[in-house]
């Protein structure tokens, strides 16, 4: 599903989708790719019609938290 939305272009997909390969939920654990998309979405998100969402900051500031965690 989330793989799906984040080809048509859903930032709250690709987030998703980050975390998802982070932490192995759906498919083995894919550090790299997760981080990548972590960026890719936050880049995105500075520009989406998505932001007004709820909780769409909260998203925000978890993914820029799993970045610093996992880049050390």
């Amino acid at each position: 599903c989330y793989e799906t939305g984040e080809k048509l272009g859903s930032v709250k997909c690709k987030m998703r989708l980050a975390r998802c390969k982070l932490l192995g939920i759906g498919d083995r654990r894919e550090k790299k790719a997760g981080l990548d998309l972590c960026r890719q979405a936050l880049e995105l998100a500075k520009e989406s019609s998505e932001k007004e969402d709820y909780g769409y900051e909260a998203e925000m500031n978890l993914l820029r938290r799993t970045i610093a965690e996992n880049e050390s």
